[in-house]
């Protein structure tokens, strides 16, 4: 049985008056004697330890902090305030293990966590073995892309309707997330099926693949949704179409209300301005907005006159408001290296081959 008394004095005499080295030791000796005895802890005694673990901690070197946070980390009964220092701690390597593994943090401070540290902590979180729906419902609120696909790729994770319709808006024109949010089994049904309407046909094609018991469902769904979707934009489309062709008649359609109708998020109204201004099918301009990939799209802009600020604010109505910079950066080296009269001359081709079936990608 171990005096506590005496072992605490011992310590305090290495806390007050030791050496870096003695307070390493020290250290080492109270975490291994701890994990052979834990269980055997009384409340009291285990406060104690508690307190001796995070004095002696105050003011070592990183190494030995995540040394001690990995042989802690798996223990249920590691004493609470050490655990939640290091969870804490400013070095992620110091914390990781104990984010992702411990069972002693409770979700108040997970939360707290989340809602004040970085995103490197936030991954590690989104690891563990469980996780409660007040959790993944910070976690999605402040999480980045990468938070986002390692906690919807998570079985352990659990989460409230709100945190699944918030994940779900999250994954629009985010193909990795889709999936992640497509694969869960636990996904309520009306939003996988919003999952599927939006999804492109590559994250459709990997669901089909990883979940072949739910392929017919997913191919109901789509036949369904596609259904629903054109007898709304039927309606839609009659106003719409009437707004622009009055506008179109009055010579008052230009540039400037493509880009106000895309930046209002009116997409009918964007498509058939845009083909009434380049007298381009409406079926082109329509199959250029549901690509995943902006060249059609930025090939008819040049064709029919588009500035880059009122293109760039179809691409952003096209692909959300997530439109990678990378892609936005590209298109406008398209665009700008792209002559009106060869984008025109290639738009011609491209609407020739799809009337005569399915195109390859457009010459440019």
């Amino acid at each position: 049985m171990i005096d506590m008394n005496t072992l605490v004095a011992e310590l305090d005499s290495v806390i007050a008056h030791g050496s870096p080295d003695r307070r390493r030791k020290a250290l080492d000796h109270l975490t291994t004697m701890f994990l052979a005895v834990s269980e055997h802890f009384a409340a009291d005694q285990l406060a104690v330890v508690d307190d001796v673990f995070v004095r002696l901690s105050a003011d070592i070197e990183t190494a030995t902090r995540r040394i001690l946070a990995i042989k802690l980390a798996d223990n249920p009964r590691s004493p609470p305030r050490i655990i939640e220092m290091l969870a804490c701690d400013d070095a992620i390597e110091v914390a990781e293990p104990v984010l992702t593994r411990s069972p002693r943090l409770d979700d108040r401070t997970l939360i707290r966590i989340i809602s004040q540290k970085s995103q490197e902590y936030l991954l590690a979180v989104s690891k563990r073995s469980t996780i409660s729906a007040s959790v993944t419902d910070a976690l999605i609120n402040r999480g980045d892309h990468a938070v986002l696909c390692s906690v919807a790729g998570n079985d352990g994770a659990t989460f409230s309707d709100q945190g699944y319709r918030a994940l779900t808006e999250r994954a629009y024109g985010d193909d990795e997330l889709s999936t992640c949010v497509g694969l869960r089994r636990d996904v309520p049904a009306y939003l996988f099926a919003e999952i599927v309407r939006r999804a492109s046909e590559e994250v459709r094609l990997k669901l089909e693949a990883s979940e072949p018991h739910r392929a017919q469902e997913i191919r109901q769904t789509v036949a369904e949704v596609s259904g629903m979707i054109r007898a709304r934009a039927a309606r839609d489309d009659d106003a719409a179409k009437a707004e622009i062709d009055k506008l179109h008649q009055a010579r008052l359609l230009s540039a400037a209300e493509v880009e106000r109708y895309a930046q209002g998020g009116r997409t009918a109204e964007t498509i058939f301005a845009i083909a009434a201004l380049g007298d381009v099918p409406v079926e082109v301009v329509e199959r250029a907005m549901a690509q995943k990939q902006p060249e059609l799209l930025v090939l008819i802009a040049r064709a029919v006159g588009l500035p880059w600020p009122a293109t760039k604010a179809v691409l952003v109505l096209a692909r959300g408001a997530n439109l990678p910079s990378l892609t936005a950066e590209q298109a406008l080296r398209n665009f700008e290296r792209m002559k009106p009269s060869t984008a025109q001359v290639a738009l011609r081709y491209y609407t020739l081959q799809l009337r005569k079936g399915e195109p390859q990608a457009p010459r440019r």
